[in-house]
């Protein structure tokens, strides 16, 4: 059977913590270098739960952007005030609109658009998400139909209802999920009776033990060497 594999955008085909990682440089030079990494899983972390509660109207984007931050940060006990979140949130956003794919996955892409039909199926404000797909050029490989933003289709990952806006693209395809975020992404597609394939850059752990992906790796390198293994299967 065809396949049709829909990608997260943000930590899936570009490192998300890479303008992280040079907005905390810009505003506290090597303060955060010794916790790095544990910041910018916290940051994850409160900005998915604030997410949420931005999309069931319970938070505004600017007490989202206040919120995981300041979580963040405050579990390093640094205190962040709400002017130094929204400066910070505006360099961050400066630099995800100067993001790019890394040469291994434009050449991977190169090859693997026209051996399989792909797509986007990302969480996010519309606006935000497509200058997103415009930096990292995707519209070179993927059609702008089968572009699906959270902020365009008013439901997000995992709601069973986006994946099926999904389906409509990909009709008589088998889906693969391909995404960061085993709570948006891996259980969203199992819900669905989806494939999935979970890029755990982080190494972080899940208390579902249900919503098992169908492959797991852990670096871009890993991802695309485990999608020709099943773009390879299914042309035999």
């Amino acid at each position: 059977m065809e396949r049709m594999f829909f990608f997260d955008i943000d930590d899936t085909l570009y490192d998300l913590a890479d303008p992280f990682r040079k907005t905390c440089k810009d505003y506290y030079g090597d303060r955060t270098d010794p916790f790095m990494e544990e910041l910018f899983l916290a940051f994850r972390r409160h900005g998915e739960v604030s997410f949420m509660a931005v999309e069931n109207k319970k938070m505004s984007m600017k007490e989202m952007y206040c919120y995981r931050l300041q979580r963040a940060f405050a579990e390093h006990d640094i205190k962040i005030s709400e002017e130094e979140a929204l400066a910070f949130q505006k360099t961050y956003q400066n630099y995800q609109h100067r993001i790019s794919l890394s040469a291994d996955m434009k050449n991977f892409l190169d090859v693997f658009c026209r051996k399989t039909a792909l797509g986007i199926l990302s969480n996010g404000p519309a606006k935000h998400q497509w200058d997103k797909v415009r930096s990292l050029g995707l519209l070179k490989w993927i059609k702008e139909e089968d572009i699906i933003i959270s902020g365009d289709v008013g439901v997000t990952k995992p709601d069973v209802r986006i994946y099926r806006i999904a389906e409509e693209r990909g009709k008589g395809k088998e889906l693969w999920m391909i995404g960061d975020s085993f709570e948006s992404d891996i259980a969203g597609a199992y819900e669905a009776g989806w494939h999935s394939l979970w890029i755990n850059r982080r190494k972080r752990t899940t208390q579902d033990q249900n919503s098992k992906p169908d492959e797991i790796v852990y670096s871009e390198k890993e991802m695309i060497d485990s999608l020709k293994q099943i773009v390879e299967r299914e042309r035999k």
